[in-house]
């Protein structure tokens, strides 16, 4: 475990908040990608080289010079409760955090901490600072169990302990999934608090912004913070201020019919945005403080595409959706990976030491979190302060993926996958059979297995049965579904394209980019005849050359699904000054 960091400046009670000359919160020019305004700490925050941070380049490695004047130390309080599935993840936390506070050096603004447990004392106040109130009762929380968290902050802020470990002008709260890559700089000020934009969060939404707005009887819902009470760093005065509104609201939303229904888990994150915003505390909405990645969204952290995108290299890594693989790289949406690391995976016991490493494509993301529990959990267990009973590694099974798939589609399915688009229906409507039992029409995707010899049932809308005219070499099919009755055939264009060979490098299209930096779709382009699956290796050529960064382009493992052929869209982030785009496929 990192050493603890003895060697860090104490905040100094008597040191003059330098923030307070910096006026009151500057509008900023940008708005927040849904439209919300946003507020600034100062004039420059959103600059390379902005006045609140620029102390930071001023610390001298010599322990005797004084930290700079700029140095604004909070508090981290952790809220949690005693179950296993949490004390886990806070010793994962602690571990981090230190070694983050330890790497910030002695003039770190990362200097307190203090574990909020809702619950009784517990095995972990001996190694990891902790103050313990009362869980909340149902009759507050309801079956809702995040209420404990506004509910044991409004309890810790009237309680001798706060004020004595408490020493600092400001506090972080965190939630126990979070990971700190780095120690945070404090941007908070006394008239401002800092948080993280959640689009679920948006008061632009009609439904959630609507309910909201009721709950807001002399405020604007647009003028609404889009972003929940962590992570957040804001000045005590603030926090005392808000908590008995954000537990008040939490509670009443609650028990509102209606409220309860649309809020639903982030029910708890409302009531501290309708507080805010009743109380006028505006935020600085500042996304490099955290990333969200999933199987679906957010897998590099040391790039970004757009202001809103996720920032390079962010501060905390919020492990809140889990991350699915197959082997082979593919990204699972929606559902359980061959490699899956989610840490609902863990509710009966914790995670195992040596966690299985990630698929060799799989992207940056689930590589950080699997790195980082690995560290912590390695070096806990040296010291024996981790689990002797865990749970389930991030592999579900050994056995190789792409055997096991081919055994079961059999010579039928392996046939439909690499032969081709297929037409069904007197209006021949496109229909293609992918690996792992996925399909695609033009009324949808859905599901197909093999049932036997030459049937194949597909899942679309309803069951629809298909009897091929052969299971070795088919051509044509037959189809019913309910009371109708149909035939279909393969497509002439794929049977024809089915014997040629694949080039060294496949062109799979090229188009104009239009969109300036954002998405752009190249669509409805059709590739037959390769002599195996792309290996998801995508060459992306741009004109004119790209000046900085690099095209950032949708795996294709996951768009293919391990055919040969099939007409599916390709989607390439590219800056405004790009004319054409060609794919190459290997």
């Amino acid at each position: 475990t990192p050493a603890a960091a003895a060697h860090i400046v104490a905040p100094a009670a008597e040191a003059r908040d330098v923030a307070l000359d910096w006026g009151p919160p500057t509008l900023s020019s940008k708005r927040i990608i849904d439209g919300s305004p946003n507020y600034l700490p100062v004039p420059n925050a959103e600059g390379p080289a902005p006045d609140d941070m620029a102390w930071r380049k001023e610390v001298s490695s010599d322990p005797s010079v004084p930290c700079p004047a700029g140095r604004r130390p909070y508090h981290t309080i952790l809220t949690a409760q005693g179950s296993l599935y949490q004390q886990w993840q806070t010793k994962i936390f602690y571990y981090h955090f230190r070694k983050q506070q330890a790497a910030g050096g002695r003039c770190t603004e990362m200097t307190g901490f203090t574990r909020l447990l809702a619950g009784k004392p517990d095995e972990l106040m001996p190694t990891i600072p902790t103050v313990a109130v009362p869980e909340a009762g149902h009759n507050v929380t309801r079956g809702f169990p995040v209420i404990n968290r506004p509910w044991s902050m409004l309890l810790f802020i009237d309680m001798k302990e706060f004020r004595e470990r408490i020493v600092e002008r400001y506090v972080y709260i965190a939630e126990t999934d979070h990971l700190l890559r780095h120690d945070i700089p404090n941007r908070a000020t006394p008239q401002l608090a800092v948080g993280y934009f959640f689009p679920y969060m948006s008061p632009k939404d009609p439904k959630s912004g609507g309910i909201a707005q009721k709950w807001l009887p002399d405020t604007k819902v647009a003028d609404m913070p889009p972003v929940g009470p962590s992570p957040i760093l804001i000045h005590v005065d603030l926090l005392r201020a808000v908590t008995p509104l954000w537990y008040d609201l939490s509670r009443r939303l609650k028990r509102d019919p209606e409220a309860n229904a649309a809020y639903g888990w982030m029910l708890e994150m409302w009531g501290y945005s309708i507080a805010a915003a009743r109380l006028k505390i505006k935020h600085f909405v500042w996304q490099r403080i955290q990333i969200e990645p999933s199987a679906a969204w957010h897998q590099t952290l040391s790039e970004r595409d757009g202001d809103w995108a996720p920032a390079v290299d962010p501060f905390i890594y919020h492990y809140t959706f889990g991350v699915e693989y197959l082997l082979d790289g593919s990204p699972v949406v929606g559902g359980k990976g061959t490699w899956s690391l989610d840490k609902r995976n863990y509710f009966g016991a914790a995670p195992p030491p040596d966690l299985k490493a990630p698929p060799e494509c799989a992207q940056e993301a689930g590589r950080v979190w699997w790195g980082m529990f690995n560290e912590a959990i390695g070096n806990l267990t040296k010291e024996g302060q981790w689990y002797g009973r865990t749970g389930q590694s991030t592999r579900s099974r050994t056995s190789d993926e792409s055997t096991e798939l081919e055994a079961a589609m059999g010579a039928l399915g392996k046939e439909l996958v690499d032969g081709g688009q297929w037409l069904i229906g007197n209006e021949k409507a496109p229909l293609q059979f992918f690996r792992r039992g996925k399909l695609w029409t033009k009324w949808g995707g859905g599901t197909w297995r093999v049932t036997g010899g030459t049937k194949v049932e597909m899942q679309l809308c309803g069951a629809v049965t298909l009897t091929f005219d052969s299971a070795t070499a088919p051509t044509r099919f037959d189809y019913t579904a309910g009371g109708r009755a149909g035939k279909g055939v393969r497509d002439p264009a794929f049977a024809a394209a089915a014997a040629a060979t694949s080039q060294a490098h496949d062109v799979w299209g090229t188009g104009v980019n239009t969109t300036g930096w954002a998405v752009f779709a190249i669509t409805d382009f059709a590739i037959g005849g390769l002599t195996k699956a792309p290996d998801a290796q995508v060459e992306v050529i741009v004109e004119p050359k790209m000046s900085l960064g690099r095209p950032e382009v949708s795996h294709l493992s996951k768009v293919l699904y391990g055919s040969t052929s099939g007409v599916f869209d390709l989607h390439v982030y590219l800056p405004a000054d790009s004319s054409a785009v060609t794919v190459n496929l290997y």
